[in-house]
């Protein structure tokens, strides 16, 4: 009776750790490795903001010439004829001869008197009208999305009033314009350019306007300079100061930091590394079980 007990509890026995081979092991939460970021840099060095007004030429004042020296024609002396020789005196208490009247004193000597006299006074400086620009900006490296300003300065170095002054900024496609204001004069808006009519702009005079814009895109050089302009109706306008340019260097926003999860989904199910034991001692048991029935027939 013992015996048979024995034989079926081995034979249950192996069948269950069979059935625990068989089963599927528990999912395992595996560690997900560090996410890999990308950062794309832009080896484009950006271009060095460069401010092309030219400073007025110095004008140089002509000198007036030294003051001439010029004989009074009063008192310079014609040479008359060569005096004759005296002639010898052989007795020394005989006087000298009577002058005679109608010939000159060959001892008198005439000295030549030089007069100073002035030379005319030069003319003044001719009068000129020279309006000359500057452009600045408040940064000039940005963002999409960014708003700058644009700061116009306009001033006559001129000695002359300056008429019929206008200032033109046209901005580039990636800048939307915002704003325009102005120290004096009228503007206008034709899309992306802006014009300021200042009308005469009296010497030493200074005009300041002011453009905001946004950057809508990003921009490689040149397309991303921007340039002003002025222009008056004074033909003595020097040309080399009319226009100045400022360049924005437009850069990529950086990349937001995203945290790994902590874990991977199970998209698989994990093998059991104790199947193999489990299933081979089941059925050691089951065949000890019948070989203790083979004994006992």
């Amino acid at each position: 009776m013992k015996l048979s007990v024995v034989r079926a509890f081995l034979f249950l026995l192996g069948l269950a750790l069979i059935s625990a081979g068989a089963l599927p092991g528990a999912p395992r939460a595996v560690l997900a490795e560090p996410a890999v970021r990308i950062i794309e840099t832009s080896t484009a060095e950006p271009p060095t903001p460069t401010n092309t007004s030219i400073p007025p030429t110095a004008t140089n004042t002509p000198i007036p010439p030294p003051p001439t020296l010029t004989p009074d024609p009063g008192t310079t002396a014609t040479p008359g004829p060569a005096p004759e020789p005296s002639p010898t005196a052989t007795t020394p208490s005989e006087p000298p001869p009577p002058p005679d009247p109608g010939r000159p004193d060959p001892t008198a000597t005439t000295t030549a008197i030089a007069t100073a006299v002035p030379s005319p006074t030069p003319g003044l400086p001719a009068e000129v009208a020279d309006p000359a620009i500057t452009k600045t900006v408040d940064r000039d490296t940005v963002q999409v999305g960014d708003q700058v300003t644009f700061t116009l300065t306009v001033t006559n170095l001129g000695n002359s009033i300056a008429g019929d002054v206008i200032i033109e900024d046209t901005l580039p496609p990636f800048l939307r314009l915002d704003g325009v204001s102005s120290s004096r004069g009228d503007y206008s808006v034709d899309g992306s350019t802006v014009r300021v009519f200042i009308g005469d702009l009296a010497p030493q005079e200074t005009v300041t306007i002011t453009i905001t814009a946004t950057v809508m895109d990003s921009a490689e050089p040149p397309a991303n300079i921007n340039t002003a302009t002025v222009v008056s109706s004074s033909p003595t306008d020097d040309p080399n100061n009319n226009s100045s340019s400022v360049s924005l260097n437009v850069v990529a926003p950086a990349p937001t930091a995203v945290p790994p999860p902590a874990s991977l989904p199970v998209t698989s199910t994990p093998s059991n590394t104790a199947t193999p034991w489990l299933i081979g001692l089941g059925l050691f048991l089951i065949a000890s079980s019948f070989l203790l029935r083979r004994r006992r027939a």
